[in-house]
């Protein structure tokens, strides 16, 4: 009487994450390295993702600083450096923010003296600054009109006695006409359509570059993932022999590789959201200061914990994708010939 052929035991998925474990201690400095390579990968992709939203929070402060070294530059074009010289400021009731920037790079770049005529609050300017509430234009090298309109009384007593007689609006008004001499400059800015189009072009091309630039990095993980998960196989030609020869099936052979890979892709992943996020943070809060990122950071919450999921789960299958081939080899390795391997 023939005894009946057993079915082969097929191992529980418990005996893969104990073997997957002891290869990872056993090849620590391998492992190491792949996942040092995901955490590169996805860090590049966190950080893009973070700076878009910080970005966003930031646009207000970007288009001042923009408008504010927009401005000086006009400015100084026509009077040359502000160092030393003095400059008269024609104010309305209240600055807008750009204007007041636009005194503090003054006052920041050396400005020796600010006459005010009118009663609208004044930025904080460094104490270096002498600040007159004089309307008076002897020696000045400028007059900033921060309000909509000059009368031509206004300009006429200014102008004698001035170093240069460069009357420059800060904004759309109703000028008058200026005295014979006088220079008007305008330092609004008027955005033509051709402008706003190369500006749109840009963004464009830079959005373009930085996927670009993702999809470069993300290839270049799975490629290492991939080479490192295929170099494991060859070393381990003889293990996967000896497995295969005790009952392994060709399944379990995959599954631990698979397994590894989706380990080392969690962890570098996860180190990647991380290393991401704080250069992106950091990298913003030396320039625009802690606390206007502070507040970037919590109107965007939701969307950067939405990016930083897309990337730990972008780690976790692209370095499962990364060995589905490595996998598949080792799954089909025929177990005599892998014992006869001197690798």
């Amino acid at each position: 009487m023939n005894a009946a052929i057993q079915k082969q035991v097929k191992l529980p998925l418990s005996v893969a994450f104990e073997v997957v474990a002891q290869g990872i201690r056993i090849r620590f400095g391998r492992s190491v390295v792949t996942i040092t390579g995901v955490v590169f990968g996805i860090a590049f992709l966190m950080s893009i993702l973070t700076g878009q939203v910080l970005k966003r929070g930031v646009a207000e402060e970007e288009a001042l600083r923009i408008e504010t070294n927009r401005m000086a530059s006009v400015l100084t074009a026509e009077t040359g450096p502000v160092r030393g010289k003095i400059l008269v400021l024609l104010a309305g009731p209240q600055l807008l923010p750009a204007e007041s920037r636009l005194l503090q790079k003054l006052a920041a770049d050396g400005l020796a003296e600010l006459r005010v005529a009118g009663e609208a609050a004044l930025p904080d300017l460094p104490p270096a600054l002498t600040l007159t509430r004089d309307l008076a234009g002897q020696g000045a090298s400028a007059v900033l009109v921060a309000r909509t309109a000059l009368s031509p009384s206004e300009a006429a007593s200014l102008l004698p006695g001035m170093r240069q007689p460069v009357f420059a609006f800060t904004g759309p008004s109703t000028r008058a006409a200026l005295p014979a001499g006088a220079r008007l400059v305008s330092l609004s800015a008027v955005v033509s359509p051709e402008l706003k189009a190369r500006q749109d072009q840009e963004a464009a091309t830079a959005r373009f570059r930085n996927y670009w630039i993702i999809a470069i990095s993300l290839l270049v993980t799975v490629i290492g993932i991939s080479n490192a998960m295929l170099m494991s196989v060859t070393e381990r030609f003889r293990e996967i022999g000896t497995m295969k020869c005790l009952g392994a099936l060709s399944s379990f052979v995959r599954t631990m590789f698979l397994i590894e890979s989706g380990f080392m892709g969690l962890v570098g992943g996860f180190l990647g959201v991380l290393a991401g996020f704080a250069f992106a943070a950091a990298a913003y809060t030396l320039t625009y200061g802690p606390g206007l990122i502070a507040a970037s950071m919590g109107q965007g919450a939701g969307t950067l914990l939405l990016y930083g999921l897309a990337s730990l789960a972008a780690g976790l299958i692209l370095s499962v994708i990364a060995a589905l081939y490595p996998a598949r080899v080792a799954s089909n390795m025929v177990p005599a010939h892998a014992l006869r391997s001197n690798v």
